[in-house]
């Protein structure tokens, strides 16, 4: 068994696309998910931000459970901490690669979103117009999922039109100690939603 298998089996298990149970892991996954992350996986995430496993970033899937690592392991295992955003530029990075260097093109549908998912987390704009357009080639690539596509370009759109409208995530405003705006006062207090941070 490769390395990075459990991270992929832990996430996606064994079908494509993953089972609904899998796929609420990743969107309403709570404290019990949390607790499971951090036992499995709390110390490859260490290895992981420190510079180590960097022979996984020379095969697609191992570049994918390192993204999956970083980017949403960071999530669960800080949530509502800075930390939770602290290697996003990371995660970040290795997904724009795995676009340039073929990698991206060599995953399954659900892979390929997971290795997109940093450019949702950014708040660069530039990177959600990236995505924007990598969706746009998925749904055509792979019309016959459109349910799960839907979803995903959803998501992608209330992300980008608050990159849109305030140039960052105002949710994470009090995990970063930022000051929010008075706009972004008003919009914290009509929007519950904090994508699970």
């Amino acid at each position: 068994m490769k390395p990075w298998q459990p991270v992929l089996d832990f996430w996606f298990g064994d079908r494509e696309p993953p089972e609904p149970a899998f796929q609420k892991r990743w969107f309403s996954g709570g404290s019990d998910v949390d607790q499971q992350i951090e036992q499995r996986f709390g110390e490859l995430h260490r290895r992981a931000v420190e510079g180590e496993l960097a022979a996984w970033l020379e095969h697609p899937e191992g570049r994918l459970a390192k993204i999956v690592l970083v980017d949403q392991f960071s999530r669960n295992l800080y949530r509502g901490t800075a930390r939770a955003f602290a290697w996003d530029e990371l995660s970040q990075r290795w997904a724009l690669e795995a676009r340039d260097n073929g990698h991206y093109g060599g995953l399954a549908l659900s892979g390929r979103m997971f290795c997109l998912m940093p450019l949702m987390h950014s708040e660069d704009l530039a990177l959600h117009h990236a995505l924007q357009t990598a969706i746009e080639q998925l749904r055509s690539e792979f019309s016959d999922q459109d349910d799960l596509l839907q979803g995903f370009a959803r998501a992608a759109d209330e992300h980008r039109a608050i990159i849109e409208r305030f140039g960052r995530y105002p949710h994470r405003n009090a995990s970063l100690d930022r000051p929010s705006t008075d706009e972004e006062v008003a919009y914290l207090a009509e929007s519950k939603n904090r994508f699970g941070q």
